[in-house]
């Protein structure tokens, strides 16, 4: 069942990746493609009750889980980078540069496989048969609280960015004092939930998949990487907030 539901995963959003790509060949912005991978998990929990027998108290607080951080995530990169009409990101008018519309054709079904292929350790939560336990109210409230941290984060560099007199400066209060990436940390953070969600049964192990993945990509591929490449080269102060400030994980500033 694990396996279908990961094929059906993929193949809706294959659908909903190829009208998002139609639609940047028209308005020639890319911006909309980072709201939909958030809000793309939103079908995980729908293709689960559609093939599931029945929906437990267990499958539903695991949906909430999935919903609430697909949600929070999606919304918030829709404002910020979608509604508006906002310029494209600088990140894709430089692939628009060297692209033609068939690299972004590929680029846009890879997000459509990257959700399939992280709906995994949603799906294997969601499969677990272990019945429904105080350990499960653990799991579901470490979910909760890492996207509660994840929107503080968040919360706290629009703000840094909304005034003015900071905005070229690099936000160093609050989570950002202790982490230069704690948005990152956090969206990392969530992943584990569906691994305790798991733990009960092998099931666990292929939940393993996403925060395997997603540490490998915030801090190899398209996270860390990229962001501070933008941030050496658009903020005079970072290398010094760089020197004292944690990567990843909030610690206290070195000296």
């Amino acid at each position: 069942m694990l396996l279908q539901s990961v094929l059906m995963v993929w193949s809706v959003l294959a659908g909903v990746m190829l009208l998002l790509w139609w639609r940047q060949t028209r308005t020639r912005n890319a911006n909309a493609v980072d709201a939909a991978w958030a809000l793309g998990f939103s079908v995980v929990p729908l293709v689960f009750a559609v093939r599931a027998p029945n929906f437990t108290a267990r499958t539903v607080l695991v949906s909430l889980v999935i919903l609430t951080w697909s949600w929070r995530l999606g919304f918030h990169l829709l404002r910020g980078r979608v509604l508006g009409k906002k310029p494209e990101d600088a990140r894709y008018r430089a692939l628009r540069g060297r692209w033609r519309q068939g690299h972004f054709f590929v680029f846009y079904q890879a997000q459509a496989f990257l959700i399939a292929m992280l709906s995994v350790p949603m799906l294997a939560a969601l499969s677990s048969r272990a019945t429904f336990s105080p350990f499960d109210l653990l799991a579901a409230g470490f979910g909760f609280l890492a996207v509660a941290g994840e929107a503080f984060a968040d919360h706290q560099l629009a703000r840094h960015q909304a005034d003015p007199g900071r905005r070229a400066r690099t936000c160093d209060t609050g989570l950002w004092r202790y982490s230069r990436h704690p948005n990152y940390f956090f969206e990392w953070l969530h992943w584990w939930a569906y691994v305790f969600f798991a733990m009960p049964t092998v099931l666990a192990f292929p939940a393993l998949i996403g925060p395997v993945v997603m540490a490998w990509f915030l801090l190899k591929i398209t996270g860390i990487p990229a962001a501070e490449a933008q941030s050496l080269q658009s903020r005079p102060d970072y290398a010094a907030y760089r020197a004292r400030t944690s990567a990843f994980v909030p610690w206290f500033p070195r000296r």
